[in-house]
């Protein structure tokens, strides 16, 4: 869910769910796998690129924020936490003939703060589309 601060800033709250699969182990190294949901918390920033009266509008922006997540591993009933950090290019587009429509291509990006790991990192394509309630649309 996304909330105007300003025309051209908005406050993310969601929920993220990421299944991540364990490892091969042709390496020499096996990691059992584990599912984690999160609640996080962003800043958006947008602003258009260009506006077609006949075709829609096109918006770019970016995003940083922060997640606190829940997971568990495969297989077992051993529980962790761990924080994130989350960031995230997008492209917006708005048909002129659904103006209350978008349709979002991101890249994410999150970092995850795992003790039981030197680093761990998700990157990502996303695919959206969202509807505008209020006055705004």
């Amino acid at each position: 869910m996304r909330i105007p601060l300003l025309t051209w800033l908005d406050l993310g709250v969601g929920i993220g769910v990421a299944d991540n699969l364990p490892s091969d182990a042709s390496g020499g190294f096996t990691y059992a796998g584990f599912l984690a949901t999160d609640l996080r918390l962003s800043v958006q920033a947008h602003g258009t690129l260009g506006k077609v009266k006949s075709i829609g509008e096109l918006c770019a922006g970016g995003g940083i924020g922060a997640a606190a997540a829940l997971a568990g591993y495969e297989y077992t009933t051993l529980y962790f936490f761990y924080p994130a950090v989350t960031a995230e290019a997008f492209l917006d587009y708005i048909p002129s003939f659904l103006p209350s429509i978008a349709f979002r291509l991101s890249l994410p990006f999150t970092a995850l703060f795992r003790r039981d790991m030197e680093y761990s990192l998700q990157a990502g394509i996303g695919l959206e589309a969202s509807c505008r309630f209020g006055s705004g649309a």
